[in-house]
């Protein structure tokens, strides 16, 4: 039995955009919905700091190289407590810089 599945993905932001990336590395076609237009996506930054597991990622994927040569890596060797709720220690984390316009 020959099965196709497609998916639609709502929003081209950081999370759709690696969803439609990682189902199309599998074979899936995907298609991404999203009301800006291309420029607007293109030339906003909405993932300003990317957590260990999404460079990961995104370094598995052989999209690291830019990330790693535009973005700053930091690393967090003491806790730091950002809400109350959450402790960060020994994790590393990069923060995208803001393209200047």
């Amino acid at each position: 039995m020959n099965m196709r599945t497609r998916v639609g993905i709502i929003g081209a932001g950081p999370a759709g955009l690696m969803l439609s990336l990682l189902l199309s590395m599998e074979g899936i076609d995907s298609i991404v919905l999203e009301n800006r237009s291309r420029e607007e996506v293109e030339s906003t930054i909405r993932a300003g700091v990317l957590e260990q597991g999404t460079v990961d990622l995104m370094t598995d994927m052989g999209l690291g190289e830019r990330m790693k040569h535009e973005g700053i890596n930091l690393y967090l060797s003491r806790t730091w407590l950002c809400t109350g709720q959450h402790s960060f220690a020994g994790i590393a984390a990069y923060v995208y810089p803001v393209r200047s316009k």
